[in-house]
């Protein structure tokens, strides 16, 4: 079965653009966090407008599971917007992107 799944599978190739950043002159920092019953997360974006168009590359993400015993959702809440101020300022400071406003979701 396994075999077969893989003679079906499309040979293309698949490129992306391994530059993220570039010399925009609006650039914006979006974090996205979220969580359930059984993980939380966080996203990182990076708006970069310019006269001709507007890229939003990913630049992060970080996900974890949630704890066995159980949590309340306010505090997984909390746990994902906790893993989300710690991404923005890790990629803050790796990017070197201090200017650049935050917003977090």
């Amino acid at each position: 079965m396994w075999r077969s799944f893989i003679k079906k599978w499309p040979t293309d190739v698949i490129e992306t653009a391994r530059v993220a950043i570039n010399s925009a002159k609006r650039m914006r920092i979006r974090v996205f966090m979220d969580d359930s019953n059984v993980a939380y997360a966080t996203a990182m974006y990076v708006l970069n407008s310019s006269a001709i168009r507007m890229k939003t590359p990913l630049i992060f993400a970080e996900s974890r599971l949630a704890p066995i015993k159980g949590m309340s959702i306010p505090r997984l809440e909390m746990l994902a917007i906790l893993i989300g101020v710690r991404t923005a300022k890790f990629v803050t400071k790796q990017l070197k992107l201090n200017g650049c406003p935050n917003t977090l979701w």
